[in-house]
Order: structure tokens, then C-alpha cells, then sequence
């Protein structure tokens, strides 16, 4: 019960993402506990992401990024018929099946809409579920 109404709490503070980066590895270095770890760190990945992380990698990615949250499936039509071209998907559900969230850029010009998956985990073996989401 006290795990549930703890994670009813996080998945709700999950939809601010706000990023400090100290405070978050702070809290990472001192969790005992490997659950409370692994969603410390996918928050933590989640909020780079979302403030620009991956833009020195990929130059076509903004460098703020609006985020969309979902329970089943992401309303990418949305993004289709806005302004945008770009947006973070984040599931709601705590330890949503196969994925931690997912980046859809569209190329207007090109009529082309790609996809980059992401999955957090810290564990030192796991499974390539991410090929279940596509």
C-alpha cells in the first residue's frame, strides 16, 4: 500500500520534469532500493531529454522539447495537425510495458516521421523489449 501511494505521487510529480540535475544525483546516489532507483534515474534521463539533452547528438531535434503524457497510446495526431514538429511522449502507467518514452519528429518536407524509443533501465541485463513497442 505505502508502495502504491508512493508511486501515485511520483507518477504525478513525473508529468513537472522539472531538471536539477544535483538534486537528482543526490537522490540517485543515496536510494538503497533498486525500484526507487531505476525510476530516479529514468526521471532524471527523462527531464535531460526533455530540456535538450540529445540535441548534440541529433542537431534535427529541438532543444527544449514539448512533452505529451499517456495512458495507452500517444495522440500523435495531435502533433500531426499542430504547429510543432517535434514532441516527448511519456507513459503515466508506472512501469508501462516495453517502454519509458519516446520522441516522434516529423519532416514535413519530407513526409516523414521518425521515431526514437527510449528505454531506462539500470539493470546489468536485460532484454531489447523495446522492438514490442514499434
Amino acid at each position: 500500500m505505502a508502495f502504491e501511494t508512493l508511486f501515485a505521487l511520483y507518477r504525478q510529480a513525473k508529468r513537472n520534469l522539472s531538471y536539477n540535475e544535483h538534486d537528482w544525483l543526490t537522490a540517485i546516489s543515496l536510494s538503497p532500493n533498486s525500484t526507487v532507483l531505476g525510476s530516479l534515474v529514468e526521471h532524471l534521463c527523462l527531464s535531460s531529454i526533455a530540456h535538450g539533452a540529445l540535441n548534440d547528438i541529433d542537431k534535427s531535434l529541438p532543444n527544449r522539447l514539448e512533452k505529451d503524457f499517456f495512458d495507452g497510446v500517444p495522440a500523435v495526431e495531435v502533433l500531426i495537425s499542430s504547429e510543432n514538429s517535434c514532441q516527448l511522449y511519456i507513459p503515466t502507467a508506472f512501469n508501462f510495458p516495453d517502454i519509458d518514452g519516446a520522441i516522434v519528429r516529423l519532416d514535413q518536407q519530407e513526409r516523414m516521421a521518425y521515431v526514437y524509443p527510449i528505454q531506462v533501465t539500470v539493470e546489468k541485463t536485460t532484454k531489447t523489449r523495446w522492438k514490442a513497442f514499434t
